[in-house]
């Protein structure tokens, strides 16, 4: 006997297992990933077509196909979805805010912002607040990724912008000279980091008008922007010279004691001459050497030195009117030699007086 029986073999379903894709967004293209297997094991992916592809936040859907016309009809065909989910990304964001000395200019933070494949998205940075002063403050940031295409968060964060106190330029002179009767004192000038006049918060201290002078102990008072600060300068008066003038002596003999003259005056017109000793007075000829000292004072400075006291001889007085007439044979006697003679001042002849023909002549 013979006859037919119908063998029917359906089509299979293959093995299918599609995945979609969830991750940061990091530049590259992502999309649904998948395998196909036949009952033999045997691998028909190459079936597949796996839909789009997304880039950018928030990803899509994928919509995969498998196409079994182009296997020996073995199989069914099949098709489905796959969600590609891509979440933002956080940029690179590196802030800095400042530390440093007051100099005059504004201070804030200073940044960047980097993409995952290494672009620059520091445009999108609101770096805050900037400073001049001391003690500066806090710059609150700000990255704002909505004006990108919707990959990056946002983000923001504070930065402290310390600015410290700086150094003024300080000048400051002390004095050394003579005594002039005036005070003296430092001299000094205070400059900001711009060129700025500080020297009104500039204390110069003491000034000194007698000798020796002292220490001027100046001080800077500083303000929010500069330190404060102090030191000392000496103020060095020395002893001036008075004004002396002292005149020796020439004159002939009178009797009477001759010495130096003199006065000493001061850089004011002050009389010192209760500080000068004229030194030594002569009488007799021919006088001498005066030597004279300046005591000088905390102020002035001692000096001496020597001056001449001359003395000449004087003319003597002598008086010898003429004698009454003698008879011949009288022999000079004193009723005829008697003259006078007078030294000045009433003072007593140095020396006799002698007489040719002398006593006892005759005439």
């Amino acid at each position: 006997a013979s006859g037919d029986a119908a063998i029917t073999i359906n089509k299979a379903d293959a093995t299918i297992v599609v995945s979609g894709f969830t991750g940061k967004y990091d530049g590259n293209t992502h999309g649904a990933s998948g395998t196909a297997t036949g009952v033999k094991g045997e691998d028909l992916s190459s079936l597949f077509n796996l839909g789009s592809t997304f880039t950018s936040v928030p990803g899509g859907t994928a919509h995969w196909t498998f196409n079994a016309t182009y296997t020996n009809g073995n199989y069914n065909s099949a098709s489905g979805d796959a969600a590609i989910t891509i979440n933002k990304a956080d940029a690179t964001i590196v802030v800095s805010g400042f530390t440093g000395k007051y100099d005059g200019n504004t201070h804030g933070a200073s940044g960047t912002a980097t993409g995952v494949k290494g672009e620059d998205l520091s445009s999108l940075f609101n770096l805050g607040s900037t400073f001049t002063s001391v003690p500066g403050g806090t710059a609150h940031w700000t990255f704002n990724a909505t004006y990108t295409n919707g990959n990056y968060n946002s983000a923001s964060g504070d930065a402290a912008i310390t600015i410290n106190k700086a150094d003024a330029t300080i000048v400051v002179n002390g004095f050394s000279g003579k005594y002039d009767g005036n005070a003296h004192g430092a001299t000094g000038s205070a400059t900001g980091v711009k060129g700025e006049d500080l020297s009104s918060l500039l204390n110069l201290g003491a000034s000194f008008t007698d000798v020796p002078g002292g220490t001027a102990h100046w001080t800077f008072a500083g303000n929010t922007n500069y330190k404060s600060a102090s030191s000392d300068v000496s103020i060095t008066i020395s002893q001036a010279d008075a004004v002396i003038s002292v005149s020796g002596f020439t004159g002939k003999y009178d009797g009477n004691a001759h010495g130096a003259t003199g006065s000493g005056t001061g850089v004011k017109g002050e009389d010192l001459t209760s500080l000068l000793n004229l030194g030594a007075s002569f009488t007799d000829v021919s006088g001498g050497t005066a030597h004279w000292t300046f005591a000088g004072n905390a102020n002035y400075k001692s000096a001496s030195s020597d001056v001449s006291i001359t003395i000449s001889q004087a003319d003597q007085t002598i008086t010898w009117s003429d004698p009454a007439g003698i008879i011949y044979g009288t022999l000079l006697s004193g009723a005829q030699l008697n003259a006078t003679v007078a030294g000045v001042s009433g003072g007593s002849p140095a020396g006799a007086l002698t007489y040719m023909p002398g006593a006892g002549s005759l005439l």
